[in-house]
């Protein structure tokens, strides 16, 4: 993974383990947002296309495989197609999600992650 600015404010964030990394700065409708000079662009984007050195293919969206709308852990992130970031989606609210980086939830509404 290759070193970026994440910005001053957010110097502190190591983007590194395992575990959900949450986006500290502005959100909207639950996403984490980042100022990119006129623009706003989704944090977790930003974070996955710095850290991949990859461009999300247009018409691709970037999936939390954690279900985690706020974190920003590389791991945690895929580009993928909006059929599949739907089915995924679908799949989360039937119960039947099943990924490596999530586990389910616990009593108090928290996502449980698993550690690898």
């Amino acid at each position: 993974m290759s070193d970026f600015e994440l910005g001053p404010r957010l110097k502190g964030i190591e983007l590194k383990g395992s575990e959900c990394i949450n986006w500290p700065g502005a959100t909207r409708n639950g996403y984490g947002v980042k100022k990119m000079g006129e623009t706003t662009v989704p944090a977790h984007k930003y974070v996955y296309e710095q850290s991949t050195g990859k461009k999300v293919p247009k018409g691709w969206q970037v999936d939390h495989t954690c279900r985690n709308r706020m974190c920003i852990n590389p791991k945690h992130l895929e580009a993928v197609s909006p059929g599949d970031n739907k089915k995924r989606a679908w799949d989360f609210k039937l119960g039947k999600y099943k990924h490596k980086n999530y586990k389910g939830e616990s009593k108090d509404g928290k996502l449980i992650l698993v550690k690898p």
